[in-house]
């Protein structure tokens, strides 16, 4: 079973990711992929932070999954920006 401090830890960390992700889309935006190594950085790190999050919600209580999906949902949001951006 995950601890809720694990879980509270973790989305933080989530929090941090979205951060990053939504400034990069931004800048991506505004500057069409001047600095397109940080862009794709921070779109990786969407993808290991979701796939890091399924594995946590494995050993979730009930409460935890539901936060965990509210976060997932926000980080496939931007993920999927990122991506029709990046088009």
């Amino acid at each position: 079973m995950a601890t809720h401090e694990s879980v509270d830890n973790f989305l933080k960390q989530c929090e941090e990711t979205l951060s990053l992700a939504n400034e990069q889309f931004q800048d991506g935006s505004l500057q069409e992929h001047y600095n397109d190594d940080v862009y794709i950085h921070a779109q990786a790190r969407v993808e290991m932070t979701v796939n890091e999050l399924e594995r946590l919600k494995r050993s979730a209580d009930q409460q935890q999954r539901y936060q965990l999906d509210r976060m997932r949902m926000r980080l496939q949001d931007i993920q999927n920006d990122m991506i029709l951006l990046d088009h």
